[in-house]
């Protein structure tokens, strides 16, 4: 299924877009998938968002790096906020293994989430519950809807 065509309506307690999946679409889908999202929230669920901290991997960016034989190539493009990957495996630098993703800085997503109408209750730096600093690793976010 399709994220982008969800048509749930006050049916569950709690919605988790986990393990760095948010923020593959352009803006306005995203937006709009934020707005699915708290539809489909019963009112008093909750939205959980994982995403990578940008503010720790921008601090630190390398456009190149090898991890187990792979190298990946990225880019940042500073207007877009997206980072722009590409990795090159046995090197074959294969389209499919390109990818595009939307980073998010607190304060946009707590924007994001009062637009679809919800409430951020929290920003956490890991799923230990460490609270979140520029230099976490991840940027869970908390949102509930009203009622």
């Amino acid at each position: 299924m399709d994220l982008r065509r969800i048509a749930f309506v006050n049916q569950f307690h709690g919605v988790f877009n986990w393990f760095n999946s948010f923020g593959y679409f352009d803006d306005e889908e995203n937006a709009d998938l934020i707005h699915r999202y708290a539809r489909a929230l019963r009112p008093g669920g909750r939205l959980l968002i994982d995403q990578v901290n940008r503010e720790r991997i921008l601090r630190d960016f390398r456009p190149e790096a090898v991890n187990s034989g792979v190298l990946y190539k990225n880019r940042w493009e500073k207007k877009a906020q997206r980072i722009h990957l590409r990795r090159v495996v046995d090197g074959r630098d294969d389209p499919r293994n390109r990818s595009s993703q939307r980073w998010y800085t607190p304060a946009q997503m707590r924007a994001l989430l009062a637009e679809a109408g919800l409430r951020l209750e929290a920003i956490y730096g890991s799923i230990g519950g460490e609270s979140y600093t520029r230099g976490s690793r991840h940027m869970i976010t908390i949102a509930r809807k009203s009622g």
